[in-house]
């Protein structure tokens, strides 16, 4: 029996683009106390990208790329808009911001492609019987 096809809700997309943005912003604002953390702001952001995509994605059947990418357009855009360290940010740094959110949302969409194949492999294969 085919389960049914189940993709990510508007919700979904801004509950990841809320925790992407929230967790890139504690980054930027490490940065500004510790110098250290400027040198991992690009890890830090694509890490964000990748925990809330995963999320996201776990929620979808189908089509992880395409759901990856929309969560890092929506990331960024909620981003802009609401964050106000973003807003003072000169259009460079948005672009670096919005690749780094775009190659995060993609690596998280691998993750959760290659954990529900996972799991699916694991539901097929019937348990095995142990012999006295």
């Amino acid at each position: 029996m085919a389960s049914a096809e189940r993709s990510p809700k508007l919700f979904d997309y801004f509950a990841g683009a809320i925790l992407t943005n929230g967790l890139g912003t504690m980054a930027i604002y490490l940065a500004t106390f510790e110098p250290f953390f400027q040198y991992l702001l690009i890890p830090l952001w694509c890490l964000a990208a990748a925990v809330s995509t995963y999320l996201v994605c776990m929620r979808a059947t189908k089509d992880h790329l395409l759901t990856g990418v929309k969560a890092a357009v929506v990331s960024i855009a909620l981003g802009v808009v609401m964050v106000p360290t973003m807003q003072g940010l000169e259009i460079s740094s948005l672009i670096l911001i919005f690749v780094c959110f775009l190659v995060g949302s993609v690596i998280g969409a691998y993750y959760a492609l290659r954990e529900q194949l996972k799991r699916k492999k694991q539901a097929a294969i019937p348990p095995s019987t142990v012999e006295p």
